[in-house]
């Protein structure tokens, strides 16, 4: 890019960011659907740790003071290196432009000023592509094959291969989970563009806006066939691109909810195409690869990523690469498809971070004075300080070194001391084995008492809804821009964060989904606390929600089966029933599954907390006490709630059985016969023990439910949460 160019397109990206009245942010998911209620960030700078993610309903804080940015910082880091300059100006951009109001033409307040920025650098970027002519290329790319790939020989967890799996299912996750980010970014660079012409990447996406030119077309086709090639031979068929286009002018991107939905809809059809044209080429005319040696590789990344402070990306051609590789050693990932090497480095808890990312990279800092085609990123993970402090810049001026930072869900427990011998040796540092991992309380350092794994799948509900009519008929780019960020921010950066409160392994998550494993206790609590934080992201917006599904098990259930699983729990969350006002059904969503019971989220938070209380009703060494109520009693209970839904399931089995074979459905039972027949004798048993004129809260409010099958159910989850925790 010419320096004119240059300066036109930094000038885009940072444009603004100083001036002394700054207007703050409003959550853009809090206008979805018409919500009421609409939280605004009140911090300018962008930052998990410093709190300024989660919005707030109190306006007490007014405008958030203006931002004197460190472009001159950039300036001096950067000098002769223009691709750095840019690369590095687009995150101090996203960093100090993403909670603060974009002004003028967003009266709403819900588009950031970073989205208006760079949407700017972006159409600047496009206009100055050979043979531009006012249009544009959306273009939308899905990595295939993410489940396959992660799960790949990995089977039931045995003795002295549990930490095995745990480092393989942790650093698979963490290459797909980056996959996206390096195409997205090698495209981009191949096709002469720029960081802002990559719109949002996650959940397996990533999208990208183009100058719609005839040689753009061409060498766009070639580049995508040419990583799929390179996919094929590094991983066999385990990994690919699937992609659409969707030709669009300007104007369209006032107006993009057709667009998005049409890439969406080309997208699926191609994704069954991904080797089209090339199979054969690549089965008849390569050798096979044997994908094992890649795989065990990423092993190593799965120990580092958890605490790593940075992700090292090494891009140019080969032989400019050997020589900086030669003094770092081997990397985590060498990506033959984008001709890049990956590192991690430094332990982001560290309060020296800095100084042992500048211990690692000063062997290779006089090379890279020396070295042309070499571009060394140094992207900060999960926090937005990503420059470095003023003390070593002096050190860093004029080298090919771009700064950035990246939101990646990558948390993991691990042991905090050297215990065992042999082949049950832990050692300190190391990733917790899940047998271990099912026995952690995020409340305490004791263990719990009855050791049980909990998987729990999660995702959006109606995204493709939200995207295409949540945001109006009309639906300006910008804003799609500013909804997809805050999810990526939340569900790859925010859940992150909780996560390593409530130690839980991250498995991946990110875009708009998750999938995590942890122990059932801190899986439930993880659960909530995450619910809430998104309804304070949404201003509470009940139209908005995400449904989740909670798998429990032994510690040695099989792991590659644990996503599957957590998924069935997913799927009947989503398929929940509500009533509305005037009792007619619909399928709800909006609600997760635990203990085979599916609960509305206000119906789940009540039940968890209620469940705290019956804990205290529960006498240690089940001896009695007046008021208490035994373990006995709660398995009584629990029997009678089973055997109703499993006679319900029944009914529902044979109605289904009847309607697909053209029969008349079997009259049903009325009023579950069965459970109020069992309730009946329970009133009785309750009776007996006193708990019928108890002035127990607990006791009284399980006997007012006793009447609703409906409410009764639902106590599923507070026996068994009490039942777990108390049993030895």
């Amino acid at each position: 890019m010419p320096t004119g160019m240059q300066d036109n397109y930094t000038r885009s990206l940072l444009a603004g960011l100083d001036e002394s009245a700054q207007r703050p942010l409003v959550s853009i998911l809090s206008r979805a659907w018409s919500g009421e209620t609409h939280p605004k960030f009140n911090k300018t700078r962008l930052s998990f740790s410093e709190g300024s993610f989660l919005p707030e309903t109190d306006d007490a804080a007014g405008s958030p003071p203006a931002f004197t940015y460190e472009q001159e910082a950039v300036r001096q880091l950067t000098a002769g290196q223009d691709k750095a300059g840019r690369y590095t100006a687009f995150y101090l951009a996203q960093a100090h432009g993403s909670r603060i109001a974009a002004p003028g033409n967003t009266p709403d307040d819900d588009v950031s000023r970073f989205d208006e920025n760079r949407l700017q650098a972006a159409l600047t970027s496009c206009s100055q592509y050979p043979g531009y002519d006012n249009k544009l290329i959306y273009f939308k790319g899905a990595i295939s094959g993410i489940q396959r790939f992660i799960y790949h020989n990995i089977q039931a967890e045995q003795i002295g291969e549990a930490e095995k799996v745990s480092k393989r299912l942790r650093g698979r996750s963490f290459f797909v989970g980056i996959l996206g980010d390096i195409l997205a970014e090698y495209l981009v660079e191949q096709l002469n563009l720029e960081q802002a012409n990559v719109l949002f990447v996650g959940g397996g996406h990533f999208n990208l806006l183009l100058p719609n030119t005839d040689d753009l077309k061409k060498q766009l086709d070639k580049l995508v066939s040419g990583i799929n090639e390179k996919l094929f031979l590094q991983y066999r068929l385990q990994l690919g691109i699937a992609h659409s286009q969707v030709e669009i002018s300007p104007e369209n991107i006032h107006d993009f909810g057709n667009v998005f939905t049409d890439a969406n809809d080309l997208l699926e059809s191609e994704k069954q195409r991904r080797f089209k044209g090339q199979l054969s080429d690549l089965i008849f005319q390569h050798e096979i690869p044997a994908v094992e040696k890649e795989m065990a590789g990423l092993e190593e990344l799965g120990q580092k990523v958890p605490h790593a402070g940075f992700l090292i990306e090494i891009s140019g051609d080969d032989d400019a690469r050997t020589g900086i590789l030669q003094k770092l050693g081997t990397p985590l990932i060498s990506l033959s498809a984008v001709n890049r090497d990956y590192y991690l480095w430094g332990n982001n808890r560290d309060k020296e971070v800095w100084l042992t990312l500048m211990q690692e990279i000063d062997p290779i800092l006089g090379t890279l004075k020396t070295t042309s085609n070499i571009l060394v990123k140094v992207i900060r993970l999960n926090d937005t300080h990503f420059l470095p402090p003023a003390a070593d810049q002096a050190r860093l001026e004029g080298l090919p070194i771009a700064y950035g930072f990246r939101f990646v869900g990558k948390f993991a427990p691990h042991y905090q001391e050297t215990s065992g011998k042999g082949k049950d040796k832990k050692l300190k540092g190391n990733l917790m084995w899940f047998e271990d991992l099912a026995k952690l309380n995020y409340q305490e350092e004791k263990s719990l008492k009855y050791a049980q794994l909990s998987a729990l799948r999660l995702d959006v509900d109606d995204l493709g809804a939200l995207f295409r009519y949540g945001l109006g008929e009309q639906v300006s780019l910008a804003r799609t821009l500013s909804l997809s960020r805050e999810m990526q921010y939340f569900f790859g950066g925010y859940l992150n964060l909780l996560a390593e409160q409530y130690k839980i392994y991250v498995v991946y998550s990110g875009g708009d989904d998750a999938f995590l494993i942890g122990s059932w206790f801190n899986v439930l609590n993880f659960a909530n606390a995450l619910h809430q934080a998104f309804q304070q992201l949404s201003g509470k917006n009940t139209q908005v929600s995400f449904s989740a599904g909670i798998h429990t098990c032994h510690p040695k259930y099989p792991v590659a089966r644990l996503g599957d699983e957590a998924g069935l729990q997913e799927s009947a969350a989503k398929n929940h029933i509500g009533k509305d006002a005037s009792g007619k059904e619909y399928v709800a969503k909006n609600a997760i599954r635990a203990f085979e019971q599916t609960l509305p989220w206000d119906r789940f938070k009540a039940m968890l907390a209620f469940s705290e209380e019956l804990l205290g009703q529960i006498p240690e060494a089940n001896r009695d006490k007046t008021g208490s109520i035994r373990r006995s009693l709660l398995q009584h209970l629990l029997q009678v709630i089973r055997a109703a839904l499993e006679a319900k399931e029944a009914e529902q089995r044979a109605e289904f059985w009847a309607i697909q074979n053209n029969q008349t459905p079997p009259e049903k039972e009325e009023d579950h016969f069965e459970f109020y027949t069992n309730i009946g004798r329970l009133h009785a048993l309750f009776t007996r023990r006193g708990y019928l004129n108890s002035d127990s809260p607990v006791a009284k409010r399980m006997l007012k439910d006793m009447a609703d099958f409906e409410r009764f159910s639902d106590y599923v989850l507070p026996f068994n949460y009490v039942l777990y925790k108390t049993r030895d």
